[in-house]
């Protein structure tokens, strides 16, 4: 199915339980976020999502000022942002360099999906340091045969020079000594603080 979806300066944009499976956009991401107030992707399932020109298999999303986009209870699977050097193979966020940065990912599986940089999700931003929280990252990583199969990448348009990391070394380095542990907690990316405690040792000392 060819389609191709563009929000552009609006209030809000909520997909709910919505399924896109073996989309496939000719020009741009299928879906392309500018200027939204608030975007919501709640309970999608997103497959075999194709986007043949620039970042951003399935989205891509510019962020600027207090603009908010959250992510729950959704997969990306199968994915693919095709042109060369495309980065972001599930998605692709941008984030100008006046924007608060409220983005939130929560309850998000990743498998599978294809890009040059960044095969699962890309974030391009002025400050890593900033915009790379491990607060928004309250997802689970996928594994197989005992390798991490999750792919995040991102840079920093200040001082990288359109070099790329992966995201979770870079949280991992920012993690200080002090990890909360709770029965009540998950063992996600990010746990370890008081509002998302871990669950298990093990998890908080390897994050």
């Amino acid at each position: 199915m060819s389609a191709t979806i563009k929000v552009e300066s609006v209030s809000s944009m909520i997909l709910l339980t919505v399924s896109f499976e073996e989309c496939i956009s000719a020009v741009c991401s299928n879906v392309k976020v500018t200027n939204c107030l608030k975007a919501e992707i709640n309970n999608c399932t997103i497959k075999g999502c194709v986007g043949e020109k620039g970042d951003g298999g399935f989205m891509s999303c510019l962020m600027e000022g207090r603009d908010e986009l959250k992510i729950f209870n959704s997969s990306m699977n199968a994915c693919n942002a095709r042109e060369d050097g495309a980065k972001g193979g599930g998605m692709f966020l941008d984030f100008s360099d006046d924007s608060e940065n409220c983005y939130l990912l929560e309850k998000v599986s990743f498998d599978s999906n294809m890009a040059a940089i960044g095969k699962d999700f890309f974030i391009e931003c002025f400050d890593l340091n900033k915009t790379v929280i491990a607060s928004r990252f309250l997802f689970r990583l996928s594994f197989e045969n005992g390798s991490r199969c999750t792919d995040m990448s991102g840079t920093d348009r200040n001082r990288m020079e359109g070099k790329s990391l992966d995201l979770l070394l870079f949280l991992i380095q920012r993690l200080d000594n002090h990890i909360e542990i709770s029965k009540e907690g998950l063992d996600i990316i990010g746990c370890g603080t008081v509002e998302h405690p871990c669950y298990s040792f093990s998890r908080g000392y390897k994050n």
